[in-house]
């Protein structure tokens, strides 16, 4: 992109090396138990998830529980896929601030072990092709769940663990006047591979979930909805028990930033690089199949391949919309599952290609 271009991302990736060595390393056990204030601003969040998958039957579970802050609602989803692909959905996604909260979690040992609970009504979703539809009308059944995640590797915490270069390469590409605005909506964000069981009931039915492949994430700080232009979030859990991340995120200040890793037992890389988010079809829900090439930090190159199962539409406050999908994923012809997760503005003009410079 020429000399001007290089001179400001070598600027860039010394600033942020210096940030991380004088910052302090990941404190898990102060983020496992990070506790929302009782006096965050509108804009503030806190959310846990988990996600649980079965790779020979394709049931899968995904759980969310985001503490708002002010007077926002707070989130809950909670989405069960049965062995037989039935799916049933929370009876609703957002809580009124004060309500009682059907979803709760508790940290057992930092690092290692977390328990995740819903204890509420759900309904059986109806569907519209590959679409669960899960506001309206439907039958409301009792369901308790209690689970229980074990993690397997070290958590991944995106502004210590991202490369440098990852993040220098985005942010080289925008005015020095934007790197204030994003800042300000940095968080704390970071995920753990792991197994996960759990004991359901659904109307007096129970059913066990008995050592799934599992990735949970969690996030605290600054989050507002509709500062989004775009994103794709996927998370990757592979037969052969390795785990790949890979998110491409668009805001009006950084517009190309692409995050991510890949673990292998001990060893974890960050991503360098990947296909432009334009080049991922944007169709307001996730694509029926997608796929994308990844460059990894020393250099290696890996194919992605996604086709959607089934997605779920939510929507936040304001003009926001996220579509998760439960989805079959090759990584270099190696078998997974996990989520391919499309969020967009409602203001379809913000989803709009890049010009050949990047903006």
């Amino acid at each position: 992109m020429g000399l001007l271009h290089s001179i400001k991302k070598s600027v860039i990736r010394r600033s942020i090396i210096k940030r991380k060595e004088t910052g302090g390393g990941f404190d898990v056990d102060a983020a496992d138990n990070f506790v929302i204030p009782p006096d965050a601003p509108d804009g503030y969040n806190d959310s846990h998830y988990f996600t649980l998958h079965n790779f020979n039957s394709g049931e899968c579970l995904y759980w969310r529980l985001g503490r708002r802050g002010g007077a926002e609602d707070d989130e809950v989803w909670l989405v069960y896929r049965d062995s037989r692909g039935a799916v049933y959905v929370a009876e609703s996604d957002k809580i009124a601030k004060g309500a009682k909260l059907p979803a709760r979690v508790e940290c057992v040992e930092a690092g290692k072990t977390l328990k995740f609970h819903y204890d509420g009504k759900v309904k059986k979703a109806g569907a519209d092709g590959k679409t669960a539809l899960i506001y309206g009308g439907g039958e409301l059944v009792d369901f308790k769940l209690d689970g229980e995640f074990s993690g397997t590797g070290d958590c991944f915490e995106f502004t210590h663990h991202l490369s440098a270069e990852t993040l220098a390469n985005a942010l080289a590409r925008e005015k020095f006047s934007n790197l204030k605005a994003f800042r300000a909506v940095h968080q704390t964000h970071y995920e753990q591979a792991g197994t996960a069981s759990a004991k359901i009931d659904i109307g007096g039915k129970k059913i066990s979930l008995d050592g799934f492949s599992c990735v949970r994430d969690h996030s605290y700080g600054v989050r507002e909805w509709n500062y989004f232009d775009r994103y794709v979030w996927n998370i990757i859990l592979l037969q052969n028990g390795d785990l790949m991340h890979v998110s491409f995120i668009r805001y009006p200040s950084v517009r190309n930033l692409k995050a991510g890793f890949y673990m292998s037992g001990n060893s974890c890389k960050s991503i360098l690089d990947a296909t432009p988010l334009d080049d991922i079809p944007a169709t307001g829900s996730v694509p029926d199949s997608f796929g994308f090439d990844v460059t990894m930090i020393d250099g290696e190159k890996k194919r992605v391949e996604c086709k959607l199962d089934f997605v779920c539409p939510f929507k936040f406050k304001g003009d926001f919309s996220c579509n998760e999908g439960v989805a079959e994923f090759y990584v270099d012809g190696v078998r997974g599952r996990g989520i391919a997760e499309f969020a967009y503005n409602k203001d379809v003009s913000r989803w709009r290609p890049l010009n050949k410079s990047g903006k």
